[in-house]
């Protein structure tokens, strides 16, 4: 609650909570985050090697244009 509201329509207080109830959920957040290990950053860096434009579109469409999201 934001002062006895449901909704506070202030840039940036939308969808942050406030108050005991808003602390409470962050730091179950927190702890589960470090429980399982989610609190660090990867140290693996995205390989984007692996990617390729499927067959079926390699050759008859542009690069440039988008694909049929239902083929």
């Amino acid at each position: 609650m934001r002062g006895g509201k449901d909704y506070d329509a202030r840039w940036g207080k939308r969808m942050r909570g406030e108050g005991v109830f808003a602390k409470l959920i962050a730091d179950r957040f927190a702890l589960s985050r470090q429980r399982y290990g989610l609190n660090r950053r990867s140290l693996r860096q995205l390989d984007t090697e692996s990617f390729a434009v499927p067959k079926q579109y390699q050759k008859t469409h542009k690069s440039a244009e988008q694909m049929d999201l239902f083929m």
